[in-house]
């Protein structure tokens, strides 16, 4: 029997938690064996690796292990700047009354500063003018005097705007772009690192540079300098000695600010550095004017700053940083000249090139998703037209030496890179591509290599844009619109474990959350004191119907998937104040209803009030806000809010309901797909429905026209409803709109619209937004039928749809149990299917055969052959 993945907040040794009552989780891979005479076990956290008995600070009550996959600390008050040890024992195991059998593994994790008073460092800015335009880093730097050898070192850092730590020249921050985007206003996330082996007796310097970063750089639809115009950092650094001494230092008014290399940047633009620049005084590495003798007035000084924010918090979720690297594809010339690189793939991160070349020479960077007709790199396909901005671009002014040269501030979305200034021709051993994204393992794959690649584009596109938020699409305004992520949550749920990412995204919303209940359109919003609150646009949209209700669906889905009810514990007040005003609002709220439907032909259609989808999601979120009560035991609310949605869908079936369900509202595919989706129509007319919109469907020459919200209910609506065929048929469509249109058209993303391109052959918005991703979902709940039937995976239906011309199609799926899989074949002369499953360990499964036929199998391998009319 073994323990393993061992995770404290969903975090594998998370150093720096400020959680009083951390929540500690486990996977079991193996099943007790019958020589095994326990099945319970306890936790036991100690402050020592050794778990001595005088070092125990908690034994939890017995867990059932083959029930419980989690436990919250409920020992002795957490303190301060303290590692933890813990372990799972199981009592008497081997025989030995007084025997005990720890996890394969241990675990610990590190507490950062659970109270404002640890904090004794202040916040710095140069005292210069910093203006909304200025995108110019500062460059700071401090020192503290260490006499002994120091036997154990922690930062504690954070700014207003991305930075890098630097301990004696060390860079300790590497690739990570930090702090994490957040309200700034209300909370700013820290970080903390083991500095350690970065110290040295004697004098030490800590530097740290400071660049626009989510805090003052360009927020999309927003502009730039939402939080503020003034750049600062807030580092303490504390030191054990071998003889015990404690030092502490912070950032104060003694720290000096340099120049350095980065002369402008700005996080969604690039960055502009002089590769000429020196010396590296800032780091420490030589001192010209320290402390400050010779200088101006105001040259190299600083000053304290009031806290710009109301709480400092730790981090909760893994850094953005790099993870992979991918080498480019070739690197060819373009008709004027420049060099191209094409990574072959559509990717969200930075580069990694080497740069030689005459001194003075300036040399040019720019990425793009597109290369166009004319064989250049194309920077203006992005939808000039809503939001005119600058390329994702670049510049380095060269010197005689060879530069390695990585940008330290930028995150980009691109295949391209367009090389100009370069007297020298790059070869592709000079340039690697930097992923800052997490890898998967799950999977799908089938007959068809079309729907495989199409799979693919969908785990590209979500690698890239779950990034500091939830972001549409790494180019543009790269904002975390709410609409989008509330379709895709699901999705999300099979490639990675998104839990820690999406509790930190909800606590943003309920932070951003309007006092009438409204929800901001993305999240976090840039709304802040600093410009008067939010935006007009932000205000004016914060009442749509689907954008709005990510608020519920958001954390219900998560529950669904992790079956952790602390994701509806946290939020209910949040998803309680948004279907109160939609409930009061009724039908007046905005729904901005069917972006880019294909066949939506006026802005009124986008944009104007549309009373049939904004009382089916009132419905909607008013069940789902229902179940999630039950699950809290929130018998009133739940008997209330089942009222709400029981009226709500009564009202509009009433409304919008005719002829038995074969009409419904505008009598378009979404109409049908919400009615049947959300439960909005009675048993005896979900027949009529279904056939309805199979006709739509099939009008439509089998294409969709749903529009961005139903998309993703499109095929499991028509397949749960005993239409796979017509599902399969939507699926496999290769003109446009459809997913394999962009799969033939030599996509690597899932793209903004379903074309990518006008009629002139001319790129068109976004080729990396995941919104269409949706399919993936079906891919593996539908085609290969793996699905959860409980929340949390415990129970598990196994029941692929069989059909589309395919032989064969199976897929994996990462549950917090293990990994789920279910792989068939068909033999199309016979009929035969032959289907091989793998569930893991405590859970069981329900695998669905010929007409509905059920076979319910535990842990392990398992295969099953049935016939099928073919």
């Amino acid at each position: 029997m073994f323990f393993t993945d061992l995770r404290t907040n969903g975090l594998r040794t998370p150093l720096g938690l400020d959680s009083l009552s951390p929540e500690f989780q486990w996977r079991l891979t193996e099943p007790p064996t019958s020589a095994d005479a326990q099945t319970k076990c306890t936790l036991r956290v100690s402050r020592s690796r050794t778990f001595d008995l005088d070092t125990i600070e908690w034994e939890s009550n017995t867990i059932d292990i083959e029930g419980q996959f989690s436990v919250r600390y409920e020992g002795k008050p957490l303190e301060s700047r303290t590692r933890y040890y813990w372990c799972i024992l199981i009592p008497g195991l081997g025989g030995g009354a007084s025997t005990t059998h720890t996890s394969a593994e241990q675990s610990w994790f590190e507490t950062g500063f659970f109270s404002p008073s640890d904090w004794t460092a202040q916040w710095i800015s140069p005292v210069i003018t910093q203006g909304r335009n200025d995108d110019k880093p500062i460059y700071l730097r401090g020192q503290v005097d260490i006499p002994r050898r120091p036997a154990r070192g922690r930062a504690y850092a954070t700014a207003c705007g991305w930075y890098k730590l630097f301990i004696n020249g060390v860079d300790v921050t590497g690739t990570a772009l930090v702090p994490r985007w957040t309200p700034f206003d209300q909370y700013i996330e820290y970080q903390v690192y083991d500095i350690t082996s970065a110290l040295r007796v004697g004098t030490n310097y800590m530097s740290i540079v400071v660049a626009d970063g989510r805090f003052r750089g360009h927020l999309g639809l927003e502009g730039r300098a939402c939080y503020g115009t003034r750049l600062a950092a807030l580092v303490q650094i504390e030191t054990y000695c071998d003889n015990g001494t404690f030092i502490s230092t912070g950032t104060n008014d003694m720290w000096r600010s340099f120049d350095g290399p980065i002369i402008h940047s700005d996080s969604k633009h690039g960055q502009v550095t002089d590769a000429r620049h020196a010396p590296d005084e800032w780091l420490g590495l030589c001192q010209t004017h320290w402390p400050g003798e010779g200088l101006g007035p105001e040259g190299g000084l600083v000053e304290t700053l009031p806290s710009p924010t109301t709480k400092l918090v730790s981090e909760e979720v893994e850094r953005v940083q790099e993870l992979f690297r991918i080498r480019c594809q070739s690197i060819t010339r373009s008709p004027k000249g420049s060099q191209i690189i094409d990574f072959g793939q559509n990717l969200v991160g930075i580069v990694d090139i080497r740069l030689r070349g005459k001194t003075d020479s300036v040399v040019t960077l720019s990425y793009s998703e597109i290369v166009g007709k004319d064989g250049e790199v194309n920077l203006s396909y992005v939808a000039p037209w809503l939001m005119p901005d600058k390329p994702q671009r670049d510049i380095v002014h060269l010197s005689d030496e060879e530069v390695n040269y990585r940008p330290w501030f930028g995150i980009y979305g691109f295949r391209y890179v367009e090389v100009k200034g370069l007297d020298e021709s790059l070869s592709i051993l000079d340039v690697q591509g930097i992923c800052q994204a997490a890898m998967s393992s799950s999977n799908f794959h089938c007959s068809d290599v079309r729907l495989e690649k199409l799979y693919q584009n969908v785990f590209w596109s979500t690698l890239g844009n779950l990034t500091d938020t939830a972001t549409d699409c790494p180019t543009r305004e790269r904002m975390g619109w709410t609409g989008d992520i509330q379709l895709f949550v699901p999705t999300t749920t099979k490639f990675f474990n998104v839990a820690p990412f999406f509790r930190r995204y909800l606590k943003n919303l309920a932070a951003e959350q309007l006092p009438n209940g409204n929800i901001p359109p993305f999240i976090p919003s840039g709304a802040s004191r600093h410009r008067g609150g939010m935006s007009y646009f932000g205000q004016v949209t914060s009442q749509s119907t689907g954008w709005g209700d990510a608020s519920v669906i958001v954390p219900w889905s998560l529950y669904w998937y992790y079956n952790d009810k602390a994701f509806l514990a946290s939020q209910y007040g949040s998803m309680c104040r948004w279907v109160d005003s939609l409930a009061k609002r009724a039908r007046e709220g905005t729904s901005w209803r069917r972006w880019f439907d294909p066949f939506a032909s006026t802005i009124a259609q986008v944009f104007w009030d549309s009373p049939a989808i904004s009382t089916a999601y009132l419905a909607h979120s008013a069940d789902l806000l229902s179940r999630a009560a039950g699950v809290l035991g929130k018998e009133e609310d739940q008997a209330l809010y089942h009222d709400l949605y029981q009226q709500t869908a009564k009202a509009w079936r009433e409304a919008f309901v005719k002829d038995g369900g074969s009409r419904i509202a505008h009598d378009r595919q979404d109409d049908y797909i919400r009615g049947l989706a959300f439960s909005l129509l009675e048993p005896h007319q979900r027949k009529a429905a279904t056939d309805r919109l199979v006709e739509l469907v099939m009008a439509a020459d089998f294409h969709l026209t749903t529009g961005f919200m139903s998309t993703g209910l499109l095929l499991p609506t028509l397949a749960d409803n005993g239409r796979h065929d017509v599902a399969y048929r939507v699926l496999l469509q290769d003109t446009t709109p459809s997913w394999l249109y962009q799969v033939q058209a030599g996509a690597t993303t899932t793209w903004e619209t379903w074309e990518g391109y006008d009629k002139a052959g001319n790129a068109f918005m976004s080729h990396n937004h995941y919104a269409f991703g949706t399919v993936a979902q079906w891919l593996q709940e539908g085609v290969a039928g793996i699905s959860p039937m409980t929340p949390g995976w415990r129970r598990i239906k196994i029941a692929p749809y069989i059909g589309g011309g395919l032989s064969r199609a199976g897929a994996s799926v990462d549950t917090p149990h293990g990994l789920v899989k279910s792989s068939w074949s068909l033999d199309a002369a016979t009929g035969r299917v032959e289907l091989d499953v793998y569930i893991p360990y405590s859970c069981v499964a329900e695998v669905v055969m010929e007409n509905g036929r059920v076979e319910t199998v535990g842990p392990g391998r398992h295969l099953v052959s049935y016939h099928i009319t073919t």
